[in-house]
């Protein structure tokens, strides 16, 4: 990236605060995105109380108290209607719609980040609490989940539906994978060329609760474009992005689209030219070199930063370990497609190590 950048195209954009950050935001990217990674896979390779079932039990439990928390939250800004009470009891502000005063009024997030990441993990635990056949506590979450009023949660949990509705003949992790996004991509060219017909029929239902609840703000994807914005220039191979955080990557990769190979570099989105962000909430922070977009959709963030080669050896090294274990295998490759839309890193080295370790103490058995 440096030889591009200086001696070929000079693509990148600079000012006296970010000419500095230039040489040192790739470690800072480094510690930032993988120091928690490889520390979360070292203790539990160490650790001999990481197992399968300790890794069920312990997300079982965070179900149980995010759906306690998420009722109360909901209860306490229904009875009270108090935005400086909702934010006490972790209720952030930018989630409230203090023009309606109904149940879909607050996403709750039960202290997490953001809804949709309450939504992303109930969705991730749900296989789990299936295969426990805790049948209660699988719907409690559910309906926790919706009350997010998260797309994030309507996507994942389609994956998830496909993934396990296949049959085990599949046999790879990775036909899984490949397998299950090949149908939600599909699904999702189908609505965006459907999207007038689907947005004519639904005006006839938007002020329908359940409508509201479950698909409102999924729709409002392909219909809001905040106005100056070409809908075609708002999708990314069927499926709605966001104006202010992918959309600019794509129209810089669509200029440069030799990045799409080697990628921008480690951290190096936060050095993309401003004008490629004009009209989004954090112009200015761009232009004083203070912000770099969060990329949700983690498979595109790998290829941003790394370029699709590199992409490509990680999944075929990460995707190589199998278990005996159907369930265990449809459950990786659940997590891995879940990671094209969502910020599950995590999870997914997590049960990358477990899988190491099941592997290690069937060699020692054996």
């Amino acid at each position: 990236m440096y030889f591009y950048n200086f001696f070929i195209f000079d693509f990148f954009y600079y000012n006296e605060k970010s000419k500095i950050h230039f040489y040192i935001r790739p470690l800072y990217y480094y510690t930032k995105t993988f120091a928690p990674l490889f520390l979360s896979g070292y203790i539990i390779l160490k650790d001999s109380r990481s197992t399968f079932l300790s890794f069920e039990k312990t997300i079982i439990n965070i179900v149980k108290a995010s759906c306690i928390i998420a009722f109360f939250q909901l209860f306490i800004s229904q009875i009270f209607q108090n935005l400086d009470l909702n934010e006490i009891i972790g209720l952030k502000r930018r989630y409230i719609n203090t023009f309606d005063t109904s149940i879909l009024s607050v996403r709750v997030q039960a202290f997490m980040t953001e809804p949709k990441d309450l939504a992303c993990f109930i969705c991730l635990a749900a296989p789990i609490i299936l295969k426990k056949k805790k049948y209660i506590l699988f719907i409690f979450s559910i309906i926790t989940a919706l009350l997010t009023q998260s797309q994030t949660f309507v996507v994942l949990f389609f994956i998830f539906t496909i993934i396990f509705i296949l049959p085990n003949s599949i046999q790879t992790v990775r036909k899984y994978i490949l397998t299950s996004l090949l149908i939600i991509i599909s699904l999702f060219q189908i609505v965006s060329s459907s999207k007038a017909f689907i947005f004519e029929h639904y005006q006839d239902f938007k002020d329908n609760p359940i409508v509201e609840l479950i698909a409102n703000r999924a729709i409002s994807r392909y219909t809001d474009f905040y106005d100056i914005i070409d809908q075609d220039e708002t999708e990314f191979i069927g499926m709605p992005i966001q104006r202010d955080q992918e959309l600019p990557i794509i129209k810089f990769f669509k200029e440069y689209p030799f990045l799409w190979i080697t990628g921008v570099g480690p951290g190096n989105t936060m050095f993309i030219n401003p004008s490629y962000f004009e009209g989004s909430s954090f112009f200015m922070d761009k232009v004083k070199g203070d912000v770099a977009p969060t990329i949700t959709m983690r498979w595109f963030n790998y290829i941003v930063h790394f370029g699709s080669i590199i992409f490509i050896y990680f999944f075929f090294s990460l995707t190589k370990l199998e278990s005996n274990n159907s369930f265990t295998n449809k459950y990786y490759a659940f997590l891995w497609s879940c990671l094209f839309f969502a910020i599950i890193d995590i999870y997914v080295v997590i049960f990358y190590c477990l899988l190491i370790k099941e592997k290690n103490e069937t060699k020692y058995y054996l």
